[in-house]
């Protein structure tokens, strides 16, 4: 008898087990992001399986001070999200709960000596937790300390040596602690010596062969190492593939490489874990996949795909981050704040 009960306990604690598993393995499956949906200042949830929307951080969700025309986001190894925007209210950096959208100012124009930001149009993190910022308005690109949001400038008209910059725009942090950002106004990818601070052309008008990317405003990296590029010009719109040992480039997606929606305005790329291209096109008003072969375009969220509050110049998005259910807390990071693939699971419960 005592065998037996023993033996039911056992069946029971199994079972419980088991059935704990298959909520984490559903949970697991919903791909999620979040997108800076920037005109109407407001975070939003948005389903990648379904394009639906919720509201996870604006006015009326959470507490805080006001998201001002959000641009960029990234998220921290703990699971809070930082999110930086564009003019006065917004050239400062913001740590927002996941769960609650509560809001808390991280950095900004009154946290210490250094010079401000003016205008937030990348955010990275690196390995070791320091946010990298690019502020256009400045032409400076600054490490926050996460702990006491203290800003040092790596880069800017007086603070490193190499090619000179303009308007830094979106930007990733290489394995190697490399800082890589386009540059809006000269039409360049350059790339930032972690030690040196020495800043090297990796692709320009006068550094590689092939399509122009004039007016860039978004940057990836692609699982083959080359880089993806949004080129902004208003006559020829374009995502355009960038060798990084030569800075020769192609024409990956646009008006006459790929089928599907017309590409507008990009602001932000991404990628995910299985290399699919993302872009957030402010102009359409839509979060569109782009498959880096053969340039077709696919709608994922939009007013026409999916359902809740609608997309108003969406700009950045969450990026290769996968969530535990349970905790909310990261179970793996891969190069928080460059691409796309994120397992939000049960973060809305």
């Amino acid at each position: 008898m005592k065998q037996r009960c023993c033996g039911r306990a056992w069946l029971r604690a199994l079972a419980a087990v088991l059935a704990c598993a298959v909520i984490i393995a559903t949970a697991s499956e919903a791909r999620q992001t979040v997108v800076c949906n920037t005109e109407a200042s407001e975070l939003l949830l948005v389903d990648l399986s379904t394009g639906d929307r919720t509201v996870l951080s604006s006015a009326t969700v959470g507490t805080g001070p006001d998201l001002h025309r959000p641009i960029s986001i990234v998220q921290e190894a703990s699971g809070a999200l930082v999110v930086g925007g564009d003019g006065t209210e917004g050239s400062r950096l913001l740590r927002v709960d996941p769960v609650t959208g509560d809001r808390t100012v991280l950095a900004g124009r009154w946290t210490g000596p250094e010079d401000d930001f003016a205008g937030i149009t990348g955010l990275a993190v690196r390995a070791d937790g320091t946010i990298a910022v690019s502020s256009y308005g400045s032409w400076q690109i600054m490490l926050v300390d996460p702990t006491t949001g203290r800003k040092t400038v790596v880069a800017g008209p007086s603070v490193g040596s190499g090619t000179l910059m303009r308007t830094p725009s979106q930007l990733l942090v290489e394995a190697d602690g490399a800082i890589v950002f386009v540059d809006t106004t000269q039409a360049m990818l350059v790339k930032i010596d972690p030690t040196t601070l020495i800043r090297t052309i990796i692709s320009s008008p006068s550094v590689g062969t092939g399509r122009s990317f004039g007016g860039a405003t978004g940057l990836a990296k692609l699982p083959d190492g080359d880089y993806a590029v949004s080129n902004f010009l208003a006559v020829e719109v374009y995502i355009v593939r960038v060798d990084g040992d030569t800075g020769d480039r192609t024409a990956l997606s646009g008006r006459d490489v790929g089928a599907g929606p017309i590409l507008g305005g990009r602001y932000r790329l991404g990628v995910d874990a299985g290399g699919t291209l993302y872009t957030a096109d402010y102009d359409s008003n839509a979060l569109l996949t782009v498959d880096t072969t053969t340039g077709d375009r696919t709608v994922v969220s939009s007013s026409s795909v999916g359902t809740g509050p609608a997309f108003v110049n969406p700009t950045g998005f969450l990026s290769n981050v996968v969530l535990a259910p349970a905790s909310h807390n990261p179970t793996s990071v891969a190069t928080p704040g460059q691409g796309l693939a994120t397992t939000w699971g049960a973060l809305r419960r």
